[in-house]
């Protein structure tokens, strides 16, 4: 049962950030930190939901953007530990 509760919350933070990517992903363009943490927080949740699912058609177009993501990261200096998310950085947004 502890499984199940995790995959919802998990499932539920994922559908916070997506309802905020329209904002997320300009700032992370711009080198906003949180933006960027939000985004790798999604893509670290949505590659665990899909290999716990079996689900890995869609997995190559993941690891194109995280390339994308990590080289803004690396571009602006900024280290993502995704450990340190929190939503409440969603509120900027």
């Amino acid at each position: 049962m502890t499984e199940v509760v995790y995959v919802w919350d998990l499932k539920q933070a994922l559908n916070k950030i997506n309802r905020k990517m329209m904002k997320l992903r300009p700032a992370s363009l711009a080198g906003n930190a949180d933006a960027m943490l939000a985004i790798q927080y999604s893509f670290a949740g949505s590659k665990l939901l899909w290999q716990l699912d079996d689900n890995t058609i869609i997995m190559d177009e993941l690891v194109i953007q995280q390339a994308e993501l990590d080289s803004l990261a690396t571009k602006y200096g900024i280290t993502i530990d995704v450990e340190k998310y929190d939503d409440s950085i969603l509120r900027n947004f």
